[in-house]
């Protein structure tokens, strides 16, 4: 949103170009100067009429409801949410200051949806907007985009009329790593006696996978009304639940996570809407089927165009020492479980049970293999290794430098996938790394596998680039 442009700096401006004491400005009226509206689907232009000059326009919306400031400048554009029919009201201003009347024109935006498009946002039952209208300066992010929750980075929220803007420069690797907690001011209060129907309009400049909403208790993070998952497409999307047992809160916050964004990812949240189900505001939700997310996309490794050769006296992994260490935890990242490894064949073949009580998050079930493989900035690498699961899993495959695996890192694919029962084939060329190591390390996680599921990781290769 543009910023309103000082008066003091305009009329400072203005002064400086006329020194002549005697020619002070009076105040301007916007009487008789009627806004010119062109609306080009969801984008809005507002402006002077032709041949009034010498004056700065400031512009309000009502889309809200109430008119609240939009912007200033002539022209000025302004990109709207959602359709319907809407006033501006136009100020103008001048180097005296800003005029004390108005002017208003009326104008229709029409935004084609197809399906349900939310409940009633200015409806009289929406509890969520009145605790909003009181203000959300309580609302907070947690953004960490780093694989090894190494990096927590300040993200402000853009605060909107009844909208929030979000950019997410850097994309995130798994859930809760990209975290909005839209607190309202005004508690909103839940009762177990009723029953509760919810709306979230998300806008996104780009597809993000499992996303989750959770509506939860201010005071307890165990006491929450839903989470679900949902992926969202590029554009608009309608997230919203129907008819929902309620819980016994008396302030509640909506926490969504964009933890599967990729760079560059901007997010809109707007209109939501929080209701009794006992309140008919007009709207017809359909009834909503249980929806499993696809959530994150596999990687794509950069580069597999290699010739490996497991066997041959290239493979630096056949002659290296390999110091094997793991690291499993419960949820409670305490580490405290014991995982069944053994090698099978040494250093080519390696198998771990994953152990009652995992955690089920990356970095829960790390299997390091510390190696004496030195290096070379200078020389370009390869690596392969195939990995096995008696279930299905979500796994990590990172090379860096031992020691400072964090600061030196040859690659990272924490989105790795294996079919269970079917060979997995990992094969990343062409790896450079920043600075020489005097020892490789890799790092195998299982932190996401079924509890009992039997993983074999073998053919490790690891060579200069061929």
């Amino acid at each position: 949103m543009k910023k309103f442009f000082s008066i003091l700096g305009i009329a400072a401006l203005m002064m400086a170009c006329n020194p002549v004491e005697d020619s002070k400005p009076e105040l301007p009226s916007a009487a008789g100067i009627v806004p010119v509206v062109t609306v080009d689907g969801a984008s809005v232009t507002f402006a002077l009429p032709a041949g009034v000059s010498g004056l700065i326009p400031i512009w309000e919306t009502n889309e809200s409801g109430d008119f609240v400031f939009a912007g200033s400048g002539n022209p000025f554009t302004k990109t709207f949410l959602e359709g319907g029919q809407f006033k501006v009201r136009m100020y103008v201003s001048n180097a005296a200051g800003q005029s004390k009347d108005y002017t208003e024109a009326d104008f229709e935006v029409k935004i084609e949806t197809t399906g349900f498009n939310g409940y009633d946002y200015n409806s009289e039952y929406n509890i969520w907007k009145k605790g909003e209208d009181a203000g959300m300066s309580n609302s907070y992010t947690y953004y960490n985009p780093d694989p090894n929750w190494g990096a927590e980075t300040p993200l402000p929220i853009n605060f909107g009329a009844g909208s929030y803007n979000i950019t997410f420069e850097k994309g995130c690797y798994q859930q809760w790593q990209a975290q909005v907690h839209l607190v309202p001011t005004g508690a909103v209060a839940l009762s177990a006696a009723c029953n509760y129907d919810m709306s979230v309009l998300v806008t996104t400049n780009k597809a993000v996978g499992g996303v989750t909403f959770k509506l939860t208790d201010t005071t307890s993070d165990d006491n929450f009304l839903f989470v679900e998952q949902q992926d969202l497409v590029e554009g608009n999307n309608v997230f919203y639940v129907k008819n929902l047992p309620g819980i016994d809160a008396a302030a509640t916050k909506l926490v969504l996570d964009f933890g599967y964004c990729t760079d560059g990812t901007e997010v809109t949240i707007y209109r939501i809407t929080l209701k009794d189900h006992a309140n008919d505001d007009g709207t017809n939700a359909p009834d909503k089927d249980p929806v499993i997310p696809e959530g994150p996309k596999e990687d794509e490794i950069a580069d597999t165009n290699c010739n490996i050769d497991i066997a041959g006296s290239s493979n630096l992994w056949n002659t290296a020492t390999i110091e094997m260490k793991n690291w499993y935890s419960a949820a409670d990242w305490a580490g405290t479980l014991t995982a069944d490894y053994k090698w099978v064949k040494e250093y080519s073949e390696y198998q771990v049970v994953i152990p009652e009580g995992i955690g089920g998050a990356e970095w829960q079930g790390q299997n390091q293999f510390a190696t004496n493989i030195p290096v070379s900035a200078a020389k370009k690498y390869d690596f392969h290794c195939v990995v096995v699961s008696t279930e299905d899993t979500w796994f990590t495959v990172k090379l860096a430098k031992l020691g400072e695996d964090t600061a030196h890192q040859l690659c990272y694919y924490g989105k790795l996938f294996a079919t269970k029962d079917t060979p997995r084939e990992i094969t990343i060329a062409n790896l450079q790394a920043d600075v020489d190591y005097e020892a490789l390390t890799l790092f195998i996680d299982l932190g996401r596998t079924p509890a009992g599921a039997s993983v074999t990781v073998k053919d490790f290769c690891f060579q200069e680039h061929k």
